[in-house]
């Protein structure tokens, strides 16, 4: 199949942004408040000392690097009257998987139309529901906040189910989800059908209780800004007006890329990736599925035919069928500008 100069996917999991809240010890709900201070670090940065080259500044006198370094901060705690920190957030499942919502050949098409058609046939959406049930169940969603003293997690779906999950700090170790199997394969189905019919989406609700000690950090999104006039903070947190109250929130990318975090299926893999076209490891600074590997999302858009007929063809089914067709799936459901950005 030859990409064409207009494919696009819409995404077909729609999570929103997760707000942080308090209660206290009468129940009452309160925003999670941004706090900001200034404070006088120290001069620790390479740039502090050296030149590019490796030698050493003029200007790097004993008594220069000993002055402070003041900058500004954002910050959330745990505010002294909390009884838990309360994380929600709702995410809403789509069909648009099943077809483009632009492309601009009608047999690029019905190649990924059937390639989409087969793979869910032979059970590979099912086994991609669960991988995505699984990380919302686990908590990967709440990121640096996972170590508390005990996290509970409720899920709450538009076709009534319904089920909490505790212990979640420990089970993420253990990984003993026994007790709650037969809920993971409901919502999973759930949303398995929701990926490939339009009239069965799926609206999920999720819950997370935090308890964590009086005055600990809770690390809510952090927002990417130019420094300014205006902006002299060096860190800046992401948030929405709560009552006149700037509260701390997850960014709806940022919970998305959580659940997506799926991509065990590239060469010697050790860790799941969240999927993207190369797959991007940022902790390494490195991609996984570079074109030379011949296994990043556009190699396999070009042999789509071959793979769709492999999974045809094979007896395998759910999470035994091909690693790239799982790859391509969850792409496809993850979204985005996939055409050929120049001339053939």
């Amino acid at each position: 199949m030859k990409l064409c100069r207009q494919l696009t996917y819409r995404h077909s999991l729609i999570p929103g942004l997760c707000r942080f809240s308090w209660r206290d010890s009468d129940d009452l709900i309160h925003p999670l408040e941004i706090s900001g201070v200034k404070v006088l670090g120290m001069k620790d940065g390479y740039t502090e000392a050296y030149t590019g080259k490796n030698d050493i500044k003029a200007a790097a006198t004993r008594s220069a690097l000993a002055m402070g370094n003041p900058h500004q901060i954002e910050f959330c705690y745990v505010p002294p009257s909390a009884r838990y920190i309360c994380c929600h957030f709702s995410l809403r499942v789509e069909a648009n998987c099943i077809s483009p919502h632009v492309v601009g050949d009608p047999l690029v098409k019905q190649a990924l139309k059937q390639f989409i058609t087969c793979y869910t046939n032979k059970g590979g959406m099912n086994y991609l529901a669960q991988r995505y049930v699984m990380n919302i169940c686990n908590g990967r969603w709440l990121w640096h906040n996972q170590n508390t003293k005990n996290t509970t997690i409720r899920i709450t779906t538009s076709s009534g189910v319904n089920f909490t999950i505790d212990n979640v700090h420990k089970r993420r170790f253990s990984q003993d989800w026994s007790d709650i199997e037969d809920n993971i394969r409901s919502l999973a189905s759930e949303i398995s059908v929701a990926f490939t019919n339009p009239q069965d989406y799926c609206l999920i609700e999720v819950e997370a209780k935090l308890e964590i000690d009086t005055g600990l950090e809770v690390f809510p999104s952090q927002a990417f800004v130019e420094k300014s006039e205006t902006t002299k903070c060096s860190k800046v947190l992401q948030s929405t007006t709560v009552d006149g109250i700037r509260s701390a929130i997850f960014g709806c990318f940022k919970v998305g890329a959580a659940i997506q975090t799926v991509d065990d299926w590239y060469p010697d893999a050790d860790k799941s990736l969240r999927v993207s076209s190369y797959g991007v490891d940022k902790d390494n600074v490195t991609t996984h599925r570079h074109p030379e590997t011949g296994v990043d999302l556009y190699s396999l858009l070009i042999n789509i035919e071959s793979i769709t007929e492999e999974i045809e063809n094979t007896e395998d089914s759910g999470e035994a069928l091909q690693n790239n067709a799982h790859f391509l799936a969850a792409c496809l459901i993850k979204g985005g500008l996939f055409q050929h950005g120049g001339n053939h």
